[in-house]
């Protein structure tokens, strides 16, 4: 179900008869483009597990990560009270201390929360070498916006995390499976490092003129058409409201159409976690 932050009382579902699809559509492009260099690390969850959020798929997603892909210190630190900061600083002192690296893994604006309580309590981190930061969904929330631009300045300088190793994903509850920054997997396949998103073999991305709906040139901005085979439950394709732009490497997200409301995880943790402060 999705997170129903444009209306609660309609949230949309999307049905699965079962969850191997499902689950072999996020495990392998996770692989591929979060964790090129290695097979399990140290995962800090910033999102609600599905123990606690069963019919979200991020929560699902965030769940699967680490039991795939997880060491034994793996935690979710986020649950129906909200995000447990003193456990996360404990987890990242430790991986400072020990000198390994560690990912954090959330939405959008897990991170605004998590920093505003860093800076207030004048804490920072000098994490190892190839740790990691991994974000999904957008930047603005309930409680305010921030620019992407200030929030990577923000990490870099909380946590010395390099711009090449933060890395966001795209994905939605409507479709299976998801598109990542390329720029952790080219950084360790020695390669120029590019910062545009791919796609899964399976998915195809097509950019389409706003008034046409028509396919745009390369370089134009459109909107973003998503094709899933593996979405073979329900239906193939999603028009969305999320504006992109194609090239030679890949696809850049420019933010939703003009209009449209903003929705989904970052708003429903932001929401979630404001209220808990309150």
């Amino acid at each position: 179900m999705s997170s129903g932050t444009t209306d609660p009382a309609h949230r949309s579902r999307n049905y699965h008869p079962d969850f191997n699809v499902w689950d072999a559509s996020m495990k392998y492009p996770f692989k591929q483009y979060v964790l090129p260099d290695r097979s399990k690390m140290t995962i800090l969850g910033l999102f609600p597990s599905a123990i606690t959020n069963s019919n979200s798929s991020l929560s699902r997603y965030v769940s699967k990560a680490i039991d795939y892909f997880g060491d034994s210190k793996s935690h979710v630190f986020v649950n129906e009270n909200g995000m447990d900061f003193q456990g996360i600083v404990s987890a990242l002192s430790e991986a400072q201390a020990h000198r390994y690296p560690v990912m954090l893994l959330g939405a959008s604006f897990s991170y605004v929360h998590l920093l505003d309580y860093l800076k207030e309590n004048n804490l920072t981190f000098k994490l190892p070498k190839d740790s990691r930061l991994f974000d999904t969904g957008g930047f603005k929330g309930k409680s305010r916006s921030v620019s992407p631009e200030k929030l990577f300045q923000t990490i870099q300088d909380t946590f010395d995390i390099n711009r090449d190793h933060y890395i966001n994903m795209y994905g939605m509850t409507e479709i299976c499976s998801q598109c990542y920054d390329q720029n952790l997997f080219d950084f360790y396949h020695q390669l120029p490092v590019s910062y545009t998103k791919k796609a899964p073999a399976w998915v195809r991305i097509q950019i389409l003129d706003t008034n046409t709906l028509e396919p745009v040139p390369s370089g134009k901005p459109g909107l973003i058409a998503y094709y899933d085979l593996s979405n073979w439950n329900s239906c193939l394709a999603i028009l969305t409201e999320d504006m992109g732009v194609q090239n030679s490497t890949g696809f850049r997200l420019l933010g939703r159409i003009q209009g449209a409301e903003a929705k989904g995880c970052s708003i429903a943790v932001d929401q979630q976690l404001q209220a808990n402060q309150n």
